[in-house]
């Protein structure tokens, strides 16, 4: 009977890690059926960004998280490397909307964990989170350049993996397809 506890244990982990990897692709393929709303951030540079006039004919990946937030702050570094990596592809635009409430606070945080080049806005209202009906954060929303909402990820990404890789590389594909 121990002999077969340790391969219990095992497969009881196994699953549960399989049913988390599910639960963040809870959403994935799903229809939406519905465009995404028009918003408004500020960016960095405090210029505002707008959806979908500034995102026209482009993939967008939406991301909302906080520097507060633990599992936001621990995907951080694989958003950023994935928004590095497709930088100068005209058919993505990645915009990481924070909901904290001022920018020295971001701004402290993207200079701490050196996440330059990661496209930021600011949300201090949550106003455009609460559009898109986040409330738990990080979510990622991608939009596709008609402005449909075509995927979302609910809670945190691991951008390296080879699964979520090949999903992006899929949304990419289709939305090259439309234009």
């Amino acid at each position: 009977m121990n002999s077969r506890k340790p391969s219990h244990l095992r497969i009881r982990a196994l699953c549960v890690a399989a049913l988390m990897a599910i639960a963040t692709l809870a959403v994935s393929g799903q229809d939406f059926n519905r465009k995404a709303l028009a918003f408004t951030a500020v960016d960095t540079a405090g210029k505002p960004v707008s959806f979908p006039s500034d995102y026209k004919g482009r993939l967008v990946l939406l991301d909302f998280w906080a520097t507060w937030c633990p599992p936001c702050v621990e995907e951080l570094p694989g958003l950023l490397e994935y928004a590095r990596s497709v930088k100068d592809d005209p058919a993505i635009e990645v915009l990481a909307v924070s909901v904290d409430t001022d920018w020295k606070t971001v701004d402290d945080f993207l200079a701490k964990t050196k996440a330059t080049g990661l496209p930021v806005a600011l949300d201090p209202e949550r106003a455009t989170a609460k559009k898109f009906g986040t409330e738990m954060f990080p979510e990622t929303w991608f939009l596709d350049p008609s402005g449909k909402v075509i995927e979302a990820f609910i809670g945190p990404v691991e951008w390296g993996r080879a699964a979520t890789r090949k999903r992006l590389a899929e949304l990419r594909a289709i939305v090259k397809g439309q234009g």
